[in-house]
């Protein structure tokens, strides 16, 4: 079982016991303007072979003005362990003036051990080695609406990754792996995006379609020069009073030499579940999935899904035939039952290949 598989698990266990046993979340209203203020906490602790016992703790905090609003949202998250690996991330989802402004914003430190399967559609499992990479890393995006849930805005994005480990004899330490040596990557570039949705944390109905084009090159400092193009289709839909249908259309197109950690990547706890994160990596991915969320009793719900998609070195690679599904099962537990800010667990298979998830909110 691999080093993140146990953690999920760990931490699935530890938070459904938390739930079952202390009070969850500190709530309060604010008397001046009716802002809903919200704060849930979460424990960790894993224990793996690499990483021995690791310990740390997860928040959320939230605000809604109303039923009609937007939630805004500030995240973090701390995991330190007996081997001195670490993991620090923060980051706010944050609407302002009547939601005409909208930043997110995001930023991390890791040393923490990783597995590296080659680049390509179709690395072998063989090919697996472990690895660790020290990271930081910065992300801001503004948005302005200039028209009724029309945004435009700026993306910038900065990241230092030192590969500080590696398997003697295995590919990081033998191939000239883009990423290996040279360490910064920074980006400037635009957002267009619709949002109709009646909710950016649980949408019932509405759309969320967004386009996305981030330049990275030397002379802002980049130590590689390539083009990330981003198209992200969304689409909810409601029927028998609260049963939801969800549908995701994902491409990530990266020409020029982008680095390892920066190229598109198939497996992650959103798109593509069911595959180990980064299972797959090569410059550009093209993915499809579907999700149904329905309630079960008091605070809990369940949620079927399943998807398709695969990474290609050119545009010429994709083959639809040889796509990669995924397909699982989730559970869901609403921290908030009247805004349904909720907390998803998620049990999902691969070709050959499996990984559940925990994490705050929905996928897409």
């Amino acid at each position: 079982m691999k080093l993140m598989k146990y953690i999920r698990i760990l931490i699935a266990l530890i938070t459904g016991l938390y739930f079952f046993n202390v009070k969850i979340a500190a709530q309060e209203i604010d008397a001046n303007n009716k802002t809903k203020k919200s704060l849930y906490p979460i424990p960790i602790l894993i224990w793996s072979k690499e990483t021995k016992f690791g310990y740390g703790a997860a928040l959320l905090y939230t605000t809604k003005k109303d039923s009609l609003s937007k939630s805004n949202l500030i995240g973090g998250m701390f995991l330190y362990t007996q081997r001195k690996q670490i993991s620090i991330g923060f980051s706010t989802d944050h609407y302002w003036d009547d939601e005409i402004y909208h930043l997110i914003t995001s930023a991390g430190y890791s040393k923490f051990p990783n597995y590296f399967y080659g680049i390509g559609a179709n690395t072998p499992d063989s090919s697996e080695e472990n690895f660790t990479p020290q990271t930081f890393s910065v992300l801001a995006n503004f948005h302005k609406k200039i028209r009724p849930n029309f945004y435009v805005g700026g993306i910038m994005e900065m990241d230092y990754n030192k590969i500080i480990e590696v398997e003697d004899g295995r590919i990081l330490d033998t191939a000239n792996v883009p990423g290996r040596y040279k360490k910064w990557t920074s980006g400037l570039g635009a957002v267009v995006f619709w949002d109709s949705r009646n909710s950016n944390t649980f949408p019932t109905h509405g759309s969320f379609h967004q386009f996305s084009v981030v330049p990275f090159h030397r002379v802002i400092g980049s130590s590689y020069n390539f083009v990330r193009i981003n198209l992200d289709l969304r689409q909810y839909f409601t029927f028998l009073g609260s049963h939801v249908l969800a549908y995701q259309v994902f491409g990530n197109f990266i020409p020029g030499r982008p680095p390892y950690h920066k190229m598109s990547m198939f497996g992650s706890m959103t798109y593509t579940r069911g595959y180990y994160p980064a299972r797959y990596r090569d410059k550009h991915m093209a993915a499809f999935q579907t999700e149904y969320r329905s309630p079960m009793w008091w605070r809990f719900g369940l949620a079927a899904f399943g998807g398709y998609g695969d990474v290609a070195h050119s545009l010429g690679d994709f083959r639809v035939k040889r796509f990669k599904y995924s397909a699982g099962w989730g559970i869901r537990f609403a921290l908030d039952k009247e805004n349904r800010t909720n907390i998803r667990l998620d049990f999902a298979y691969g070709k050959n290949s499996s990984y559940p998830t925990i994490a705050f909110g929905e996928a897409f």
